[in-house]
């Protein structure tokens, strides 16, 4: 299969994994739990009834980790094409290599995000006068949520408890807020990660095959792939780069 098209089945499934684990940790948080802690002034053990290490991280890893070694490995055959390297096991060390230092990292990366916009804007609501059932409440749909669109989600549900909206129609036009934000973070990430393991497939697999003698990075050529869905300055990019630039060399930029 084409680079691109690795690209974009990868992309669904590292999508629908970060939305599989929001929802997941959303199931498994107990709003009694996270009120309490509240009530108690106990901001971090508020934070503690929300498991998404236990239960967020484990489901992320296990679709997400795999995929980038995928695309990793994919990308790191598009790069050696050409260079008469017939053992191709080098492209799969390299991607597991790659993936095994950046994977667990990334993993803990989007937690660490996650949780911390909780505890600012769970913090943050407190100090607005919210109370700890609704505070509770903001925390237990906001999971998922950058930092910005939770502050977002919050901004909005102030301001349309003080123009009086009733509970039902806040709880309403928050739910569909969310669920955007979420839908979009999931796809940010789902373009970003496989689009660094593509870079990463690539440099990883040539400097393993220079380890092992097999090529010689001097006569070696990076090629641009396109991520699903691309911008028009992307293909500007790749069909100014399609024959290759040395290895090291930034893609030459239609812009300058």
């Amino acid at each position: 299969m084409r680079v691109d098209g690795v690209l974009l089945e990868r992309l669904g499934h590292v999508r629908r994994a970060f939305l599989a684990a929001v929802s997941a940790v959303q199931d498994g948080t107990r709003i009694t739990a996270v009120r309490d802690a509240l009530d108690a002034g106990d901001i971090e053990g508020a934070m503690a009834a929300v498991p998404w290490r236990e239960i967020g991280e484990p489901a992320i890893a296990e679709q997400l980790i795999p995929r980038l070694a995928e695309v990793a490995a994919e990308a790191g055959r598009h790069a050696l094409r050409g260079l008469d390297v017939e053992d191709l096991g080098v492209v799969d060390r390299a991607a597991l290599a790659y993936t095994q230092a950046h994977g667990a990292e990334l993993v803990t990366g989007i937690g660490d995000e996650t949780m911390r916009a909780l505890r600012i804007v769970g913090a943050e609501a407190l100090d607005r006068g919210m109370s700890a059932q609704r505070t509770a409440q903001l925390i237990r749909g906001n999971i998922g949520l950058t930092e910005r669109d939770s502050r977002a989600v919050l901004a909005r549900q102030l301001k349309m408890e003080e123009v009086g909206a009733r509970r039902k129609v806040i709880d309403g036009a928050l739910s569909d807020f969310r669920a955007r934000l979420t839908q979009a973070r999931a796809m940010m990430i789902a373009r970003t990660e496989p689009a660094i393991a593509v870079a990463q497939g690539q440099r990883a697999a040539m400097e393993e095959a220079q380890a092992e003698g097999l090529i010689d990075l001097a006569q070696a050529k990076t090629y641009p792939i396109l991520s699903a869905d691309p911008c028009e300055r992307c293909i500007a990019i790749y069909e100014l780069n399609a024959q290759g630039v040395p290895f090291g060399e930034p893609f030459r930029d239609p812009d300058g």
